[in-house]
Formats: C-alpha cells, structure tokens, sequence
C-alpha cells in the first residue's frame, strides 16, 4: 500500500488528464480522492503506525516484475495492451 498509494496517485494527482474544468464536482473528487489517499499513505507512515519493512523493497520489485510478466503474457497471447 506505501508504495502504490505515494506513487500512482501522486503520479495520478501531478499529472491528471482532466475532462471538465477545475471547479467542477468530477474534477474536485478527483483531486480530493488521489490527494486523500497520498496524505493518509504519509499520515500512517510519519505517525510510525505503518512503514517500510525490511526487505519490502525486493518483494516489491520481485511482485511488481512477476505482475508484468504475467500480464505480457496476456497481452501477448491475447493480442491486446
């Protein structure tokens, strides 16, 4: 969850592809929601109530490579992206 939540939706949150115009209700769930989750993520871990574990980043890389992987295959077999 650290990870994912700091890197997508900071990601998602900095470079947003927006259909409406900023004051608009879809526009402002959708910053409230990636900022949210972005600022509960450094919340739980600067309050030390969830943090890294040792070794988290390996069995990160390793899930994250297996995931892509598996989902070349598909994309492969399938014919799809």
């Amino acid at each position: 969850m650290l990870f994912c939540g700091i890197s997508g939706d900071f990601d998602g949150g900095v470079e947003a592809d927006l259909w409406e115009p900023f004051p608009s209700s879809p526009t402002v769930y959708f910053f409230l929601a990636h900022c949210g989750i972005v600022a509960c993520v450094l919340y739980l871990w600067w309050s030390k109530t969830m943090g890294p574990l040792p070794g988290c980043v390996r069995r990160v890389m390793l899930a994250l490579n297996g995931d892509a992987v598996g989902l070349g295959l598909f994309n492969w077999g399938w014919e799809t992206n």
